[in-house]
């Protein structure tokens, strides 16, 4: 049999290949299974210079969607690389909506209830207040609704669905906003829980020792001493609480801990004054 019909389609195929290569190098020639990656590109090289909100947006979408990229999901790479150059332009983004997305029914009301939460936050001045944790609980959210849309890798999932549940309660912590947290209280100077507020972390233990929740430890102090010796303080104060958590039988991988000094005082007060109720650990249940 004659190989010559099959040499001249492969000859014509690497010509159409070396041609498509050559096109790639030009403004909008470049595409991915009809998606335009030129989209991509120019929202990874474009500067954001609006809102602190809008600049960790512009970042946040293309980390996402580099993610879809390296996932061969030129559609949502696409999708999130305009949001990102949407926010590069300082104009308003809003997180998905449920009717955007083919989400499965049983996993619709989390959602909903998700993007609710995360409005009422931004009514409340969230994009403004908290800009780099309400920034965070948009990509967040936005994240969680495309895997579950896909439906295919839970663990992604979770970790989005977890992004965004952390960075709305840092929100809602930063902003004074009421929450369902446990508060556990210090004495001046101490990292030592006393044995009243011991067992109100044991409460919240016994809340927490379920494997579908995660944990918010936040550590905090007063306005006495050095910017530095309260860092540190707050850092003893939230691993203190980690430990007794650990100890009470709360699994260290469900547990995020972090500590912000005098920065986020739960009553505000004049620089030095010792108040009590800053004096604290914060403990809030993710569910």
């Amino acid at each position: 049999m004659s190989h010559t019909p099959r040499i001249c389609v492969l000859a014509m195929s690497a010509l159409a290949l070396a041609a498509c290569a050559q096109q790639g190098g030009q403004p909008g020639g470049w595409f991915q299974d009809g998606f335009r990656q030129d989209t991509y590109r120019l929202a990874s090289a474009t500067q954001a210079t609006g809102s602190e909100f809008n600049r960790r947006l512009h970042d946040g979408y293309v980390e996402l969607a580099a993610a879809e990229r390296s996932e061969y999901d030129w559609a949502d790479s696409d999708r999130f690389a305009r949001k990102a150059l949407a926010a590069a332009a300082d104009r308003e983004v809003a997180p998905d909506a449920l009717h955007e997305r083919r989400v499965p029914g049983q996993t619709r009301e989390p959602l909903l209830a998700a993007r609710k939460d995360l409005l009422a936050l931004f009514e409340q001045g969230g994009r403004d207040k908290a800009p780099r944790s309400s920034a965070e609980a948009q990509l967040g959210f936005d994240c969680w609704i495309q895997e579950q849309e896909e439906n295919r890798q839970p663990a992604d999932i979770a970790a989005c669905r977890d992004r965004f549940r952390t960075a709305l309660a840092e929100a809602k912590a930063a902003m004074g906003l009421p929450d369902d947290a446990h508060v556990v209280y210090f004495e001046t100077g101490s990292a030592k829980l006393s044995t009243a507020e011991l067992q109100k972390l044991m409460l919240a233990a016994s809340e927490a020792k379920s494997a579908w929740v995660k944990v918010l430890v936040s550590g905090h102090t007063d306005g006495v001493g050095t910017s530095e010796k309260n860092e540190a303080l707050s850092a003893a104060r939230a691993k203190a609480v980690t430990d007794m958590l650990i100890t009470a039988g709360v699994k260290a991988g469900q547990i995020q801990a972090k500590h912000f000094g005098a920065e986020r005082p739960a009553v505000q007060a004049k620089a030095g004054k010792p108040v009590a109720k800053n004096r604290r650990v914060e403990v809030r249940i993710l569910r």
